[in-house]
């Protein structure tokens, strides 16, 4: 499977990319780069704030499915 992850790089985030790793699933993830940056490097890493976020093709076509892993009181994104 082939999974975009919002965040992934802390908290419960940094256990399912490591799970998905682990089990040869293809993950892409989303950030800000601000935590744990050169954190999986194998993987690719795509930049930008999910409060501004506008993934477009060709970010998600290729994915089978998209992970936001949600923590704390960290406030959900926009609606579009």
């Amino acid at each position: 499977m082939k999974l975009l992850v919002l965040g992934g790089t802390k908290n419960l985030g940094r256990h399912v990319v490591e799970a998905a790793l682990r089990d040869g699933h293809g993950v892409t993830l989303f950030n800000r780069g601000l935590t744990n940056p050169g954190l999986f490097p194998e993987v690719t890493h795509l930049a930008g704030d999910r409060t501004s976020l506008t993934l477009r093709p060709p970010e998600t076509s290729a994915r089978d499915s998209i992970a936001w892993i949600r923590a704390g009181n960290t406030p959900p994104p926009p609606p579009h």
